[in-house]
């Protein structure tokens, strides 16, 4: 989990941490803000979807190597640590969002994502571990951070008039230079 979050974390420590007082300065231009957080998508998914994907594509070496140290030893996390790149991709992709909501003064819409997220983490993780196992963990995980951006993408339509496509372009030269480097 550490692993596949790991890039999430180290751009929250740094750009996250300055993007909610950014927003909140530009509160009452929403176009400003909505040029600003696909500017920041870009940014954010050129260098966490390139590190996943990296990190999906060497995983099994990685785990051989880097964590096992020539042994064998972490190669059963090799399916949970592929669905957690998965994941982190989607941490990263969700991360911006809370600051520009909170920025908004939206608080509201992103507590009832927090909460769909830990609905859907509660209700499937005894049922995915018992019949899937860890790999099913790994899968709950992801499914509930799909379904809080689901739940938060229909107050950036409305706010600052969003479509899934303008969102999509910032994150597609990403996944293409993910693509082409593994």
């Amino acid at each position: 989990f550490n692993w596949g979050s790991m890039i999430c974390v180290m751009l929250g420590g740094v750009v996250l941490s300055v993007l909610f007082p950014t927003f909140s300065k530009m509160q009452s231009d929403r176009q400003r803000i909505k040029k600003a957080y696909l500017q920041v998508l870009e940014y954010v998914s050129f260098v966490g979807i390139l590190v996943n994907m990296g990190l999906l594509a060497v995983s099994k070496d990685f785990l051989f190597f880097v964590l096992g140290r020539g042994t064998e030893k972490w190669l059963p996390a090799l399916i949970s640590l592929r669905i957690l790149c998965v994941y982190g991709i989607f941490r990263l992709l969700l991360e911006p969002v809370g600051s520009v909501i909170l920025a908004m003064g939206k608080t509201g819409p992103l507590l009832r994502a927090q909460i769909i997220m830990a609905a859907v983490e509660l209700v499937l993780l005894y049922p995915a571990l018992h019949f899937f196992g860890i790999e099913g963990v790994a899968v709950a995980v992801t499914v509930s951070y799909v379904l809080a951006f689901a739940a938060l993408f229909p107050l950036l339509r409305k706010e600052l008039g969003l479509s899934l496509v303008q969102w999509v372009a910032p994150v597609l030269p990403a996944v293409g230079s993910a693509i082409i480097a593994v």
